[in-house]
């Protein structure tokens, strides 16, 4: 039988996925209620599979993903947020499994039994925006500390003299590195270059 244990800072949403995962017959052998106790748990209970929501009170909840892998379990994010940044953060963090705060009971039990078996799941309602990250992910190689910084200026609203300052760099260089920038990504506007810099993860979503 699978073990699995649970990690939420809610005690409904832990009694909740316990109700899920044990009606499947996967087994909750504990909860925690925030990062230092998921890894005491996981120090200190055996388990397959950990269930982490990553909007933990006391640590970052992809920091307890990454820990509790190198202990051994494999962890399922349980995202509130279904936003770029924070896929990109579980993503980074080595989750076999992602699934939203909203998806089906049936969802939930499959990515703990994939995980399990070291096996991959991700919601189908993510799907899209995990093969863009990772499309975007190849790309980021032909972006720079320059450019990156440029379109983080750009995405922050700054305009073009006030990246050059900030960048120390002369305003035609920033008019131009625009230019490229959106040849280079696909984008035929600022909103579009908004939206690449919230998927590369150098801005939050609002």
């Amino acid at each position: 039988m699978t073990r699995a244990i649970v990690v939420d800072d809610h005690a409904v949403v832990r009694g909740g996925l316990r109700a899920v995962l044990e009606r499947a017959g996967i087994e909750v052998v504990e909860e925690a209620a925030t990062g230092a106790e998921a890894l005491d748990v996981v120090a200190r209970t055996p388990c397959d599979v950990a269930v982490v929501d990553l909007s933990l009170p006391d640590l970052p909840g992809d920091e307890v993903v990454r820990r509790i892998q190198q202990s051994g379990p494999a962890a399922v994010a349980h995202l509130l947020h279904d936003t770029p940044t924070w896929i990109r953060a579980a993503l980074r963090a080595g989750a076999r499994g992602l699934v939203t705060r909203s998806a089906p009971a049936s969802e939930v039990v499959e990515a703990v039994r994939q995980a399990a078996q070291g096996r991959s799941f991700v919601s189908p309602s993510l799907t899209d925006v995990v093969l863009t990250l990772a499309r975007i992910g190849a790309e980021d190689d032909d972006l720079g500390p320059s450019d990156r910084a440029i379109l983080m200026g750009i995405a922050q609203g700054a305009s073009n003299r006030d990246i050059g300052a900030r960048l120390a760099l002369a305003e035609r260089t920033v008019e131009a590195a625009r230019a490229r920038l959106r040849v280079l990504l696909g984008a035929s506007t600022t909103a579009d270059l908004v939206r690449a810099a919230v998927v590369r993860g150098l801005v939050d979503a609002d």
